[in-house]
């Protein structure tokens, strides 16, 4: 999970994210695992498209967070 606060999630961040993602599941050979992205501001168009071909999953919905 990572948390955006200040500005949109960008394809960029997206693709950074996918990246060290499919790292951590070959590290800890995971083979099924749903990467997730919160940001607060949003999701440029771009990025919420990337997410949505790779399969990961993401919101800017706060009650993710909780109470």
């Amino acid at each position: 999970m990572k948390s955006r606060d200040a500005r949109k999630f960008s394809k960029e961040e997206a693709f950074d994210f996918e990246r060290k993602f499919e790292g951590v599941k070959e590290q800890e050979r995971i083979d099924r695992a749903v990467g997730f992205i919160f940001s607060r501001s949003g999701f440029t168009d771009e990025a919420e498209e990337y997410c949505k071909e790779l399969g990961i999953a993401c919101s800017d919905d706060e009650r993710w967070l909780g109470d």
